[in-house]
């Protein structure tokens, strides 16, 4: 068993609730990685002890890493959670200052960008974690051989320890991606930051991320070979839906709602379908929600509210008769729609519901839906209308549409299966395992083979 020591600001289940997906990514690895050889030991920011350590905590953060490593079962993966410091050193100080609009004033929210530009060699909003977690490797190099790394992204606190850690130890590392890293930035962001980060992975053996075009974009851009490892599903997360209950028909979404997701589609086509389905939402975005429902005149069939935990909102994701994906439109995000699908649709995969995707992209996601036969895309106001009102009938008659695929289609996509696909780039890339010791042969054993 090899020791892979993994670098997530966002871990689950000391994640912060706007990062709870990202957040399953680097447990499920720890969860599934020693069937493949490898122990995981994540260490990440603990959601309550942010922003209150002092530099005087830095040895006793170490020491009590070391003591949790000792005290694990052999070959068991850890996940040890951190606090983070106040701030760490001036700069960073300084740009905390100015994001919370300096106290009064008009010279600090000025500077923010600036200090925000100044900060892309030290860290971002993360840096104030990284003292905290080099002191947790620290104790876990001491506890036990580290013969590989990864670092997650984002935020980019992660890039900045496998650096670190292999700078000091020699320890090679991957760079772990969930999206494009120059996504957030504009021009001049994008030729500033670009540089940054290929100094930041220049380093790294490789990068991944969770989509085939995005991993070659990391290739052309980073400069590193870069392998694909997209997010997955648990299949035991979900429990198995409820026979339906009487009333209407519904239809269910989670999460974020961007400014290209096509709300427009979905209420007109839920205003078609007549009163037998309704809309259930829970995520950040109910007051856009009930705004468009509003405009559609079908506010009476939309239950909007803030986003649940994830517990809940996975039961909603099984009971419901259809789920909803929102995609990005072909034409949005200058082609990069046409290589993007969420991590939700994963998710949606273990309710084993039927997915309608609207409006589809015309290409990567709709694809993946056809070769899972998990859904469709509905590409306008008629197509959403019929499906919402296929749902409605099913409802009519005592049933729900049925899930017209097979365990056997989605099992690639499952999370154990994905951490598979980590272990071996981590095979490729690890330090040697120490060979076990020679043991003496017995007199029982003279002369066995």
């Amino acid at each position: 068993m090899r020791t892979v020591l993994v670098f997530a600001h966002e871990c689950a289940p000391h994640h912060r609730a706007e990062s709870t997906i990202g957040a399953q990514r680097p447990a499920s690895f720890a969860r599934h990685l020693p069937e493949f050889g490898w122990r995981a030991v994540v260490i990440c920011c603990g959601r309550e002890g942010r922003e209150s350590a002092e530099e005087r905590d830095l040895r006793g953060i170490a020491e009590e890493a070391e003591e949790r490593l000792g005290a694990a079962p052999a070959g068991a993966s850890l996940v040890l959670p951190t606090p983070s410091l106040r701030w760490d050193g001036r700069l960073d100080r300084w740009w905390r200052r100015s994001a919370r609009g300096g106290g009064g004033g008009p010279v600090w929210p000025l500077l923010r960008r600036p200090l925000t530009a100044a900060k892309f060699a030290t860290g971002d909003w993360s840096q104030s974690w990284q003292p905290c977690a080099r002191a947790a490797a620290e104790g876990v190099l001491r506890a036990t051989p580290v013969h590989a790394c990864i670092g997650e992204h984002s935020p980019d606190a992660g890039l900045f320890l496998g650096r670190w850690l292999h700078a000091v130890k020699g320890i090679p590392w991957v760079a772990d991606f969930r999206d494009p890293v120059l996504d957030p930035f504009g021009p001049l962001g994008r030729a500033l930051y670009g540089r940054v980060a290929r100094s930041l992975v220049s380093t790294a053996a490789a990068t991944v991320n969770v989509h085939p075009a995005w991993a070659e974009e990391d290739r052309r851009t980073l400069g590193r070979p870069a392998h694909c490892v997209p997010n997955g599903f648990e299949p035991g997360e979900h429990a198995a839906p409820a026979p339906p209950a009487p009333g209407p028909a519904v239809a269910a979404f989670f999460g974020s709602v961007r400014p290209w997701h096509r709300l427009d589609l979905v209420m007109d086509g839920l205003l078609d379908a007549g009163p037998g389905v309704r809309l259930l939402y829970r995520g950040d975005a109910s007051a856009r929600v009930l705004a468009e429902a509003r405009r559609a005149g079908v506010a009476d069939r939309v239950d909007a509210a803030a986003a649940v935990p994830r517990g809940e909102a996975l039961a909603l994701m099984s009971s419901a008769d259809l789920l909803l994906l929102l995609s990005r439109p072909p034409a949005a995000a200058g082609g990069r729609a046409e290589e993007w699908y969420p991590a939700k649709v994963f998710e949606y995969f273990g309710a084993r519901r039927p997915i309608l995707c609207v409006p589809g992209d015309g290409s990567s996601l709709d694809a993946l839906l056809r070769e899972t036969r998990t859904g469709v895309p509905a590409r306008d106001r008629a197509s959403v209308a019929s499906a919402l009102a296929a749902a409605a009938r099913a409802r009519r008659g005592g049933t729900r549409l049925p899930w017209e695929t097979g365990v056997a289609r989605v099992e690639p996509h499952t999370r154990r299966a994905r951490a598979g696909d980590l272990a071996r780039i981590l095979d490729g890339i690890a330090l040697p395992a120490p060979a076990a010791p020679a043991r003496a042969r017995g007199p029982q054993e003279v002369g066995a083979p």
